[in-house]
C-alpha cells in the first residue's frame, strides 16, 4: 500500500502458476470480507501502527501531516489503528469496506503482469479465463486537486524532536507533478547537482567546514497533482548551530546551477549512463519484476513500461529551469530534526513533539565559500569498454598462489561485461577485542570516508565499491562494469595502507560511529532480539552497545597504533568473477597481497566458535525502550553437517506458515509474526519471533510453546499434511537459476569463507534433503524439537519479566570451532 495505489504480487512454483491465478483472481473478482476477519485484520493493521510507534520516519511524518493542506490526501493517517477503524452507530468498518471496494476496485482502474515459462498466447489465455470477470465500474478515481500546503503558509520553519539522537536538515519544495515528464527527468538532473558528492559539490564545502556528514537530493512525496523537491542534510553538532549558513549554501548552490548549470552535456551524460545501464541490466526475481512493472503500467506509455525509468529524451532546458524557479526562499518548508530543538506541540497519532515557527531570512554565504562550488565535471568514469573478453564461461577454480587463496571464474552467462572483486581479511589484531573490533569498523569508515570524492562519479558510472569490517577482519567488494575496476581497487588499497586519517576526521567519525551505535537501543525490541542472539552464540562477535563503550575512551595516537599491526598474520582468501580471465585474476591477487599481508608475519588463523546448545535451554531478557514485547526462540541444529542443515531447512519450511495463521491471524498475537534463518558459521538455525502491542512476555512465550509442542506431537503420531508438497518449495528454491552475476557471486562467497568447495556444498544440501520421506523426517524433526531446549530471548519495557541471565551457562557450554 502506497499512496496512491495497492500493489499485490506473489510468486509460486512454474507448475502451479494456472491454479495460483485462479486463486489470485478471485480476490477482486468475489472477495468475501468476512466480518470475523474484518475485525482480525483490523487488530493487525493496529499492531503494525503500534510497533512502528518509536519509527522516527513515521513520527515525523506525523508532523508533517498537521502542515499539509488538511484537503489534500496527504494529510490523512496512512496506517489505522482500533480507533479509527471502529465500528460506529450506522458506521461498520466492513461497510465501508464494500464500499471502498465498490468504488475502487474496477479493471478500468486495474494493471496486470504475469509472467511465466509458457509462451505469450498460453499465458494471455491463462490471464483471460481468470480475469475477464474483473468487473468494470467505471470507477472514478480522480482526487480534485489541491495544494500540498494551505495558502500563504510557505515559508515556514518546523522543528522536531526524535526518538533517536540525530541532527537533520531538510529543505522542501513544493512543486507540479513531474509525473508527464519522465522522459525528460528534471528532478533527476537537479538531483544530480545539488546531490553530487564528489570534489567541489556542496556536500564537499558541508564536510569541509564540519557542517554535515551526508546529503541527498531528489524528488519527495506527491502524487498525479503535485510533488515536492528535497534537499535533505545529515549535520553535524557545529552544522547544527549553523544551519543558516547550511541553508545559505545551498542556495548558493542553487543559484550557481541558475547561472550555469543548465547544460545539454550533462542530460547527454545522464542519457548515455542510463542507455549503458539499461542495455546491460540484469535479470531480477520474478516477483520483484511484476511488481516494477505492474506499477510502471500505470506511469508510462505502453511501449515505454519497460525502459521508463532509464528514458534520457529530449533535453529541454526550459523545463529545468521551470523546476528549479521552485527552489527559491519564499516557497521553502524548513524541517529540523534534532533532540536538542525545544517543542511545544505533540502530533496526534504518534505523539510526536515539535514547534512551529516562521523562516529566518536566507543569509548570504561567504564570498570565499561560495566560490568553493564548483558544478560537477564530466565523469572520467563512463566505461568505454563494453566487450566480453570471450564467449563462453569457464568453470569456478581454486587458483594456487602462495599468499592468497584465490577462487576465479570467467562468467559471462549473463552477457554483460561486469566482474566482482571480493576479499576478505581475517586480521588477529581485530579478534583480539572488542576495542580493536570497534577501532576496525571506525577504519573502514575512515577508508570510506577518504575514497568518497573519488569513488562517487564511478558509483555513477556503475561501479561501486564496499569496505567494511567484521569481527574478525574486512571485508572488500568491487563490482560493475569490469573496464576500470581495477583502478577503484588500486586506490582502495592504497588508502587502506597508507592510513593517513586526519585527527579532525578521526574524531568527527568516532562521534557518529559511538551516536549510531548508542541509537541501536532504540529499534524495535524484536530487531534489538535478532542482534543480540549472536552475541551470546557466537565468538569473537561484540555487541554495538559494547563497541560503543570500548570506543568512547579511544584517543587519536592510540587508534594510530593500532593501524600499524592491522595487517600482521593477515589471512587473504578472494574471489574474482565475471569479464575477467583468470591471468587478470592473479594480477589482481597479486596486487592485494602486496598490499594487505606484511611480509615480517606469517599467516595467522583466527579461530570462531559457535557454542553448541544440545541439551540446553538458556532465557535472557532485555530492557527496551518501546511499549510493544518480543519473544524469540532460537533451535539450533542438532549439529554442523550439512544433514542437520536439511533438516533445520525442512523444519522451518514446514513449519513457517502455520506458525503465521496460528499466532497471528488466529491468535492475534500481533503484526509482526515469522520463522526465520539464522545460521552461525556451518551451523544452522531457526528463529521464531513473535512482537506483541498487547500480550505480555509470558503470554507470547506459552503461545510459541503450545505451537512447537502440538506441532512436535503432529510429528511423533505421523499426522504432518502436505510434507511431499513443503519438500518440493524448498527444493524449487534451492534449485533456483541464479538470475544475474551478484546471485552467483553470493553463492560462491558463502561457501569461499566457510572453507567449502563452490558449489559442491549445494548440491549435498539438495540430496540431503531429497533423500527425506515423510516418515524420517518427521522422526528427525521430532527428535530435534526434543524438549524444545534452546535459546529464548525477551523484550519489554519491564525488568520485572526477566525470565533468567545467559552468561554464565553459555560460557561454560562446548562450542563448534571454525577456521
Amino acid at each position: 500500500t502506497s499512496n496512491n495505489h495497492t500493489n499485490y504480487f506473489f510468486d509460486v512454483d512454474y507448475s502451479n502458476l494456472d491454479l495460483a491465478l485462479d486463486r489470485f483472481s478471485q480476490f477482486f473478482i468475489a472477495p468475501l470480507f468476512s466480518r470475523e476477519y474484518v475485525s482480525r485484520e483490523s487488530n493487525a493493521v493496529h499492531s503494525e501502527y503500534q510497533s512502528k510507534i518509536k519509527d522516527d520516519y513515521r513520527r515525523q511524518l506525523d508532523v508533517l501531516r498537521q502542515l499539509f493542506n488538511p484537503e489534500h490526501p496527504l494529510a490523512k493517517f496512512s496506517v489505522g489503528s482500533l480507533d479509527t477503524l471502529a465500528n460506529r452507530t450506522d458506521d461498520s468498518v466492513r461497510d465501508d469496506l464494500l464500499a471502498f471496494y465498490q468504488r475502487h476496485y474496477s479493471a478500468n482502474s486495474m494493471t496486470l503482469v504475469v509472467l511465466g515459462r509458457e509462451n505469450i498466447d498460453e499465458l494471455r489465455q491463462m490471464v483471460a479465463s481468470r480475469f475477464d470477470d474483473v468487473a468494470l465500474r467505471d470507477a472514478e478515481n480522480e482526487v480534485e486537486p489541491e495544494p500540498l500546503f494551505p495558502d500563504d503558509f510557505l515559508p515556514a520553519r518546523v522543528e522536531v524532536v526524535p526518538v533517536k539522537d540525530v541532527r537533520r536538515l531538510t529543505l522542501i519544495f513544493p512543486i507540479p507533478s513531474v509525473e508527464a515528464f519522465y522522459r525528460q527527468k528534471p528532478l533527476g538532473y537537479l538531483g544530480s547537482i545539488l546531490g553530487d558528492e564528489g570534489e567541489g559539490s556542496l556536500l564537499s564545502l558541508l564536510k569541509g567546514q564540519g557542517w554535515a556528514e551526508g546529503l541527498s537530493a531528489g524528488g519527495g512525496f506527491g502524487g498525479k497533482h503535485e510533488g515536492s523537491f528535497s534537499i535533505n542534510v545529515q549535520l553535524t553538532p557545529k552544522g547544527l548551530q549553523e544551519q543558516q549558513q547550511v541553508i545559505a549554501a545551498v542556495f548558493a548552490m542553487i543559484e550557481k546551477i541558475n547561472q550555469q548549470g543548465i547544460e545539454a552535456w550533462r542530460f547527454e551524460e545522464q542519457a548515455n549512463l542510463s542507455e549503458i545501464a539499461f542495455r546491460f541490466a540484469e535479470q531480477s526475481k520474478p516477483i520483484r519484476t511484476v511488481r516494477s512493472l505492474a506499477n510502471n503500467m500505470h506511469n508510462y506509455a505502453p511501449q515505454e513500461i519497460i525502459a521508463g525509468d532509464y528514458l534520457y529524451k529530449d533535453f529541454d532546458a526550459t523545463l529545468v529551469q521551470r523546476f528549479l524557479d521552485y527552489l527559491r526562499p519564499d516557497n521553502l518548508l524548513v524541517v529540523v530534526v534534532s533532540q536538542d530543538v525545544k517543542a511545544d506541540q505533540k502530533s496526534p497519532y504518534y505523539d510526536t513533539p515539535y514547534a512551529l515557527h516562521q523562516v529566518s531570512p536566507v543569509a548570504d554565504l561567504p564570498d570565499e565559500l561560495a566560490e568553493q562550488l564548483r558544478l560537477p565535471p564530466q565523469n572520467p568514469f563512463i566505461p568505454e569498454n563494453l566487450k566480453l573478453k570471450r564467449s563462453s564461461s569457464s568453470p569456478l577454480k581454486k587458483v594456487g598462489l602462495e599468499g592468497v587463496e584465490l577462487w576465479h571464474q570467467y562468467n559471462v552467462d549473463f552477457g554483460t561485461p561486469k566482474a566482482t572483486i571480493k576479499i576478505r581479511m581475517q586480521s588477529p589484531l581485530v579478534s583480539s577485542s572488542v576495542a580493536s573490533n570497534a577501532q576496525a569498523h571506525l577504519y573502514t569508515a575512515l577508508v570510506a570516508d577518504t575514497l568518497n570524492e573519488f569513488s562517487y562519479p564511478a558509483a555513477l558510472a556503475g561501479l561501486h565499491y564496499d569496505v567494511s569490517a567484521n569481527s574478525r577482519g574486512f571485508d572488500i567488494a568491487v563490482s560493475g562494469y569490469s573496464d576500470q575496476q581495477d583502478l577503484l581497487l588500486q586506490r582502495i588499497l592504497e588508502v587502506m595502507v597508507r592510513r593517513d586519517f586526519t585527527q579532525e576526521r578521526f574524531e568527527r567519525l568516532k562521534e557518529e560511529f559511538l551516536r549510531n551505535w548508542k541509537n541501536s537501543l532504540q529499534r524495535t525490541p524484536y530487531h534489538q532480539l535478532f542482534g543480540l542472539m549472536p552475541t551470546i552464540l557466537y565468538s569473537p562477535y561484540w555487541s554495538e552497545e559494547a563497541m560503543a563503550a570500548a570506543l568512547e575512551p579511544v584517543q587519536y595516537a592510540q587508534f594510530n597504533e593500532f593501524m600499524a599491526g592491522l595487517f600482521n598474520g593477515a589471512q587473504l582468501k578472494m574471489l574474482v568473477a565475471g569479464n575477467f580471465e583468470e591471468a587478470e585474476a592473479e594480477k589482481l591477487a597479486a596486487l592485494v597481497e602486496a598490499k594487505l599481508r606484511s611480509s615480517e608475519s606469517s599467516i595467522s588463523q583466527v579461530k570462531a566458535e559457535v557454542k553448541n546448545l544440545t541439551g540446553v535451554s538458556i532465557s535472557h531478557h532485555k530492557v527496551v525502550p518501546h511499549t510493544d514485547k518480543a519473544v524469540t526462540f532460537y533451535l539450533q541444529a542438532a549439529g554442523d553437517s550439512v544433514q542437520d542443515e536439511a533438516l533445520s531447512s525442512l523444519l522451518r519450511q514446514v513449519l513457517s506458515a502455520d506458525f503465521y495463521t496460528e499466532l497471528r491471524t488466529e491468535k492475534q498475537l500481533g503484526y509482526i509474526v515469522s520463522v526465520s534463518s539464522m545460521g552461525l558459521k556451518s551451523v544452522a538455525g531457526s528463529v521464531f519471533v513473535v512482537q506483541s502491542p498487547e500480550a505480555s512476555v509470558g503470554e507470547i512465550k506459552q503461545a510459541i510453546l503450545d505451537f512447537l509442542v502440538a506441532q512436535k506431537a503432529t510429528l511423533e503420531r505421523g499426522d504432518l499434511q502436505d510434507f511431499e508438497q513443503h519438500k518440493q518449495a524448498l527444493l524449487t528454491r534451492l534449485k533456483e537459476i541464479p538470475k544475474n552475476l551478484s546471485d552467483v557471486t553470493g553463492r560462491y562467497w558463502y561457501e569461499i569463507i566457510d572453507s567449502r568447495e563452490g558449489e559442491q556444498h549445494r548440491q549435498a544440501l539438495i540430496q540431503s534433503v531429497e533423500a527425506f520421506d515423510d516418515a524420517s523426517f518427521s522422526q528427525a524433526a521430532s527428535q530435534l524439537l526434543g524438549d524444545l531446549n534452546g535459546l529464548w530471548l525477551s523484550a519489554s519495557d519491564a525488568a520485572g519479566e526477566a525470565s533468567g541471565s545467559h552468561a554464565e551457562a553459555i560460557n561454560q557450554l562446548p562450542g563448534y570451532r571454525y577456521p
